[in-house]
Order: C-alpha cells, then sequence, then structure tokens
C-alpha cells in the first residue's frame, strides 16, 4: 500500500490515466446500441479502419476507451498508462480538430493510446466530444495508410462532436 501512494503522489494531478478494459467496452456497446451503428457509419463514410471513443473523466483523471469499432484497439483484456503532463494537458483542452496525415502512431499526442500501439495507424484525426458545451471525451478516426482526410470527411466528423457526447452522458 505504501508503494502505491508514493506512486500517486509522484504522477501529480496533472496527468491523466489512460485506461481501456475489454469489459468495459463491451459492456458500454450493449447497453448502448445507438453508438455502434453510429460508428460503423463513421468508418464506411470516411474510408478509416478504426474509430475510437474516449470518455474523460476530469475529476479522476482519466480518460477511458469507451466505445469502438474497426481494428481492435488492443489485443490484452486491460490496459492503463500515465501520460505525461503536455499530452495530459492536449487532451483536456482540445478544442479543435487535430488532423495527422503521416506518422500519427509516433504522435506524442498518441503514442500512450492502445489503439495507435497495436495498430500503428499512420492518418488520424481526433474531434473534441462535447456535452452541453463542455469537452466530455475524445473521439479518434484513423487509416492504416498515408491519407488526407477531405473537407466532406471533416465536417462529417465534426459534426457527429454533440451526438456523440450525448451518447456518452448515457
Amino acid at each position: 500500500m505504501q508503494t502505491q501512494e508514493v506512486i500517486q503522489q509522484s504522477v501529480g494531478a496533472s496527468h491523466l490515466r489512460i485506461v481501456y478494459l475489454t469489459e468495459n467496452v463491451s459492456a458500454a456497446a450493449a447497453t448502448n446500441s445507438s453508438i455502434g451503428p453510429l460508428l460503423e457509419v463513421c468508418l464506411r463514410q470516411t474510408n478509416s479502419h478504426g474509430a475510437y471513443i474516449y470518455h474523460l473523466n476530469g475529476e479522476d483523471n482519466v480518460l477511458e476507451l469507451a466505445a469502438w469499432r474497426g481494428a481492435s484497439p488492443s489485443g490484452i483484456p486491460s490496459y492503463s498508462v500515465q501520460v505525461d503532463a503536455k499530452a495530459s494537458e492536449w487532451f483536456r483542452s482540445l478544442t479543435a480538430n487535430a488532423i495527422i496525415e503521416k506518422g500519427a502512431w509516433q504522435d506524442w499526442r498518441y503514442q500512450n493510446l492502445p489503439e495507435f500501439l497495436q495498430n500503428r495507424f499512420e492518418s488520424a484525426i481526433s474531434i473534441p466530444v462535447l456535452e452541453e458545451g463542455k469537452l466530455s471525451g475524445v473521439a479518434n478516426f484513423c487509416r492504416r495508410l498515408v491519407s488526407n482526410y477531405n473537407i466532406g470527411e471533416i465536417a462529417f466528423l465534426t459534426g457527429l462532436s454533440l451526438p456523440l457526447g450525448s451518447i456518452l452522458a448515457k
């Protein structure tokens, strides 16, 4: 128990923990049937290979994978990692889309997310997920090959910010 307290003190309040638990994601998908088909449509409309929706719990400093479709985020049943202060602040303050056309899996913002560790996606777009005007999560849409998201695809995904936030809130 002493070791755990020392780790918590050394990490500090500004660091987010990224969490992926297979059973939590499976349970969320089963109870919320509207998010799965929505993510399937997103994959088809944008020619993406993976869609990953994270819920941000600022009180507990946790960014948890809530739902996904496409390429599996990880082959392991659970994953938890502390991210550095710079990446933590980026996730907490995301207000606009972030688009990476090449080397997304190596980008400092994504290097600890399980889907990038397993799949080594080259291109990605992250959109802020909003609920009642506040950031409630992040949605990542990823492609295996280097490519650009066109204006129509970006507009389509941006339009999902509020609906995804509403679904996450339930």
